[in-house]
């Protein structure tokens, strides 16, 4: 995922939400989630490196790649209805 949509699904998550989001782009802090979910610290630094590559522009040139691989085109957050499975799950906590 491109980093500049990173930053617009914060934002749609600040939309359906009411309230501020933003994505914190914290390499050591990326790590430690990463080995959090119990991958082995290569893993995790190779992950950061993606993300590191995305911010720099490393996925902007990807098109037409969920088209290509499923044979249907990517749906917006919107259709997937992000706003009503995000206020549900908010109100319940």
């Amino acid at each position: 995922m491109a980093y500049r949509a990173i930053i617009q699904i914060a934002e749609k998550f600040s939309q359906a939400l009411g309230r501020r989001i933003t994505h914190i782009n914290n390499e050591e802090e990326a790590l430690k989630n990463y080995m959090s979910l119990r991958l082995s610290e290569q893993t995790a630094q190779f992950m950061v490196g993606l993300e590191k590559g995305s911010e720099a522009g490393s996925e902007d040139r990807i098109d037409g790649d969920v088209e290509m691989i499923t044979g249907k085109k990517g749906k917006r957050l919107e259709r997937l209805g992000l706003r009503r499975s995000l206020k549900a799950d908010i109100d319940g906590i």
